[in-house]
Order: structure tokens, then sequence, then C-alpha cells
């Protein structure tokens, strides 16, 4: 948490004005749901994926996948 609030305090202090800090502000956001997403989406594909092996499931691979949203790319991983 203390990173994305200086990142926020750098694009504060360095913008020349309000309206540059209003799009990297945006930016910013953007890129932090993004990889929130993923990391949830990750997450729920492991739990997923104990659950299934729990009832004899096993697992041919993992895979990279990414899908683009609105607000940008959003990576995680999936398992086959």
């Amino acid at each position: 948490m203390d990173k994305i609030i200086s990142k926020i305090y750098e694009i504060l202090k360095d913008s020349a004005n309000l309206m540059e800090a209003e799009e990297n502000l945006s930016r910013l956001m953007h890129r932090f749901f993004a990889d929130a997403l993923g990391k949830v989406l990750s997450q729920l594909n492991e739990t997923i994926k104990k659950q299934k092996q729990g009832e004899g499931w096993k697992v041919e691979r993992n895979d990279q996948r990414s899908i683009q949203f609105l607000f940008g790319t959003v990576t995680f991983t999936r398992t086959w």
C-alpha cells in the first residue's frame, strides 16, 4: 500500500497541471486494478485446482492467459 501512495505522491508532485495529474493517476489506477484482478483470478484458479485435485483430477499444465479489459490487460495463470 505504501508503494501506491508513494507513486500517487510522485505523480501529484511532478505534474505540471491538474489535467496531467488526473491522466497519470488514471493510468496508475488502471494498471493497479489490472494487476490486482490478475492476482485474484490466479488465486481463484489455485483454489479450484486444489478442489479438483482432491476429487482426483490431474493437472496437465498451467498457462498464462491475458484478457483485454477497458482498464487494461489482465494476465493470470490458468490450469488445464
